[in-house]
């Protein structure tokens, strides 16, 4: 299901395979990058989703979100090139990564690799 529309100001635009990427505007407009983005990530994620999903984040952190909380709350599957890609945005210096609503599918893959003490995790 796509989300659309305006929601407390912020400003919804669809990202890949139905996704959909909400930017927070910046209403400080002082330069300082005080935005935050949330990327809802839906359904089964593996290596054929991580070009694609690589792209659309490449484009999301052009924006300079100081904080982007990926919401794995509707993940069903996830593989371990999908959790390279959250590793990579998490070493990122210039953004906070927040992962929130891990399913348990995706809470055994962090503990099964021992990443599960590397990531900000927040509860649905």
């Amino acid at each position: 299901m796509l989300e659309r529309g305006f929601d407390d100001g912020v400003r919804c635009r669809t990202c890949w395979a139905g996704r959909v990427l909400r930017t927070p505007d910046d209403q400080a407009g002082d330069g300082v990058s005080t935005r935050s983005a949330v990327w809802a990530w839906h359904g089964d994620l593996d290596s054929a989703d991580v070009s694609a999903m690589a792209a659309a984040l490449q484009d999301l952190l052009l924006e300079h979100p100081a904080t982007l909380t990926i919401d794995l709350d509707a993940v069903t599957f996830m593989d371990c090139a999908v959790l390279s890609l959250l590793v990579r945005v998490n070493n990122d210096p210039s953004t906070t990564l927040i992962v929130r609503g891990a399913p348990v599918c995706v809470q055994r893959l962090l503990q099964a690799t021992g990443l599960d003490a590397a990531f900000q995790m927040t509860a649905t």
